[in-house]
């Protein structure tokens, strides 16, 4: 049965309220063995499971996650992870998991192995089963460019109907918000509003950098206006959170994406703006050389503008001391007046 045809015939129970072990099995009645019996099961009936194969559970931080399962095989080199969370908070990423699976082909991949979605009994708890990746160290500016480029190819899957399958991403956290409202609702009145309401939060929350942001505020305001009429050639597949502990490594050493939480249709440059926010170096000696070898000018300008904006996403004292707006921002600036001349 489809993932999609098994989630129409799903009814939701009462939400347990943490992650943690001891209330699976107060809420669920579900104990560390019951979980693990119904993942190997589960693994079997796809034919993923090998007598010589064993599973271990582990816990897992966050406050809508309820741990993992860890396959290992020694017989065939095989290693296989299952995610157990709420099925309301899963379900779009096993939606993209299926979708990745069923229309790209080999060459076009750029996330894990898909191997299945099943609900736990008893529960509203799903469980979500990929393939094992392992952490991709020293990353250079190139590769992530080339996985930023290929899973563009995420855009057939909107063609083939996985944003009418999928529930609607909706605001409700700091980076929802801004996925939402602004990189996938650009051009509108909506997000003219948000980018207002966002720079009022972070006065209020940084009183003594107010000077700074309203200075801000007013050349974002002021670019906004020129950009707000975007080339439909910059919307596309958004990853919405690719930061580098969401870039994984596969067993060919190829570099994949976990956590598809997030995607939707909208201004691909965010995730390269969201990446590089995360860089400790300075913006002179990240992103700028970047921006220069693989981008557009006009990718660029809508990057530079992202940036500023997710700099000051978490909103910390430290953008400030550190001076990691003022680069990005003099730098859109000599962009959009050279275009004005």
């Amino acid at each position: 049965m489809s993932l999609f045809k098994l989630l129409k015939t799903f009814r939701p129970k009462k939400q347990p309220d943490n992650s943690c072990l001891s209330n699976l099995e107060k809420h669920y009645a579900l104990s560390k063995e019951d979980i693990l019996s119904e993942i190997k099961q589960s693994l079997i009936d796809k034919s993923y499971f090998s007598a010589d194969g064993q599973l271990s559970y582990k816990e897992l931080g966050g406050a809508n996650n309820y741990g993992f399962a860890l396959y290992n095989s020694k017989k065939d080199n095989s290693a296989w992870i299952t995610k157990i969370a709420p099925n309301k908070l899963q379900v779009r990423e096993a939606l993209f998991y299926e979708y990745h699976e069923k229309f790209l082909n080999e060459k076009s991949l750029f996330a894990p192995k898909y191997i299945g979605y099943d609900i736990l009994e008893k529960s509203d708890l799903g469980i979500l089963t990929i393939e094992k990746l392992n952490h991709a160290k020293n990353i250079y500016p190139s590769q992530v460019f080339d996985l930023f480029s290929r899973y563009e190819q995420g855009e057939n899957l909107f063609n083939n109907g996985l944003l009418n399958d999928v529930p609607k991403l909706k605001s409700g956290t700091i980076i929802r918000d801004i996925i939402v409202n602004l990189v996938c609702d650009f051009n509108s009145s909506n997000a003219e509003s948000y980018i207002n309401n966002f720079f009022l939060e972070r006065i209020e929350k940084l009183p003594k950098h107010i000077d700074e942001l309203v200075c801000i505020q007013s050349e974002i305001n002021k670019h906004y206006k020129s950009l707000k009429k975007i080339d439909e050639s910059l919307i596309g597949f958004v990853h919405g959170d690719f930061k580098p502990s969401n870039i994984m490594m596969d067993s060919k050493n190829q570099l994949r994406l976990i956590d598809f939480q997030y995607y939707c249709q909208g201004v691909r440059v965010w995730d390269l703006a969201f990446f590089f926010s995360k860089n400790k170096k300075s913006f002179s000696k990240s992103l700028k050389p970047f921006l220069k070898e693989y981008l557009t000018e006009n990718e660029v300008k809508y990057l530079l503008f992202f940036y500023i904006f997710s700099v000051l996403l978490h909103a910390k004292p430290s953008a400030f001391k550190q001076k990691k707006c003022k680069p990005a921002l003099d730098y859109l600036n000599s962009l959009m007046s050279k275009e004005e001349e």
